[in-house]
């Protein structure tokens, strides 16, 4: 691997030398990173943060960061500039200064810097691009929602349901699209309070509504039932084992309900996640992704939230050590081998596992309860839009 990389640099190294510094040449870069062990993670993100910001640069051609596949804490950045000019801008923009704020603390060294002239990306071989937003793929974008809060994806059929918050004022509902993104009918339920989390069991749709859990019948498109606790007060979002237990969070209350014998009945409280909001089963665990701490008055916390873990036979509770504090916390997935998480107020998309969290891509603030299958996703933002991507294995 070193000889191979040796190898690149010094080819690199030759273009370099008949670099000229005309304003209107081409300006690339390559950089190599050497960062403590300790602080991977934390470098890794404030990177792909930079990254995404930087590619918006009008002044940017081409942006991209590799991991060496030998080396865990060896990172380098492939950019490409129309001119000189437009690299000096970018160095005074805020994420710029940001991630060289964070270079000083976690490098080993100074970071090794190649100009080059007009060439084409860097060869990859024992190279891998780390994720960032070229690995999260826009399908379509479905408009006309009012706040929407969850999208789920029927296993079934060729059809998603949206569950619209509306406002305090005005009852929510719930829309049917296709998996296409074509909108079959924005009020396919009407009549619910402020409609938040969804999931599916059969021929079931299970709606978290402040104190109350829906189930409608998704073939007659009728409300069948609703069960109701006077102890919740913000029931939000729903997810459902394979053998049909049904767990719901209650955020502000801090407890995760279940259902028993047509009644909700309190599953857990635990000390650990003070506003449970996502849910997710996946086998014998359920995943909660915890909103935080100390709200503020638009319900952003003060205390970043964590993702957890719950044995569910004997309702343990683990961190996943890699997503401590990582943000207002929404919605959560499985897609592959790790958890996609949503940052609310932060506007962020993580993937996270056991060992690492990688920032997968950057929006506007507002996306909450995300939907899956396969490897596509379907965010709901609060804006009033639905969007499908694609995650690359």
């Amino acid at each position: 691997m070193k000889k191979l990389i040796l190898t690149v640099l010094c080819g690199l190294s030759m273009l370099a030398n008949a670099y000229t510094a005309e304003s209107n040449k081409m300006y690339t870069l390559l950089a190599k990173f050497t960062v403590k062990p300790e602080l991977i993670t934390e470098f890794k993100e404030a990177s792909l943060k930079s990254l995404i910001a930087s590619r918006k640069e009008a002044g940017n051609i081409e942006m991209k960061f590799y991991s060496d596949d030998n080396n865990d804490n060896v990172f380098y950045v492939y950019s490409r500039w129309h001119n000189e000019n437009a690299y000096e801008l970018h160095k005074t923009l805020p994420h710029s200064v940001n991630i060289a704020s964070v270079a000083k603390s976690a490098l080993v060294k100074a970071p090794e810097l190649m100009v080059l002239n007009e060439t084409l990306p860097i060869p990859n071989h024992n190279l891998k691009q780390v994720n960032g937003e070229g690995d999260v793929i826009k399908n379509w974008e479905a408009t006309g929602f009012e706040m929407p809060e969850s999208v789920v994806s029927d296993p079934n059929s060729n059809w998603l349901y949206v569950s619209n918050i509306v406002n305090r004022k005005t009852p929510g509902y719930i829309s049917r699209i296709s998996k296409s993104g074509k909108v079959d009918n924005y009020k396919w339920i009407e009549g619910l309070n402020q409609p938040c989390g969804l999931g599916i069991y059969g021929n079931k749709l299970f709606v978290g509504d402040q104190n109350k859990v829906h189930i409608i019948d998704i073939k007659k498109g009728k409300l069948i039932k609703s069960l109701s606790t006077d102890g919740a007060t913000t029931l939000n979002d729903v997810a459902i084992g394979k053998n049909g237990q049904v767990f719901i969070s209650d955020i502000m209350n801090g407890k995760i309900y279940t259902i028993e014998n047509n009644k909700l009945v309190v599953w857990i409280e635990n000390a650990e996640f003070k506003h449970p909001n996502g849910l997710y089963v996946d086998n014998g665990n359920l995943i909660v992704a915890d909103l935080g701490d100390n709200l503020n008055p638009d319900a952003s916390p003060k205390i970043q939230g964590s993702v957890y873990k719950i044995n569910i036979p004997d309702k343990s509770v683990q961190l996943i050590n890699s997503s401590y504090r990582l943000g207002g916390l929404d919605g959560v997935v499985k897609v592959g081998d790790k958890y996609i998480v949503t940052n609310n107020s932060g506007g962020e998309l993580y993937a996270i596992s056991d060992k690492e969290r990688i920032l997968l891509a950057s929006f506007t603030s507002g996306i909450a309860d995300l939907g899956s299958e396969g490897q596509t996703i379907y965010i709901p933002n609060f804006a009033g839009t639905v969007t499908s991507f694609t995650l690359s294995k």
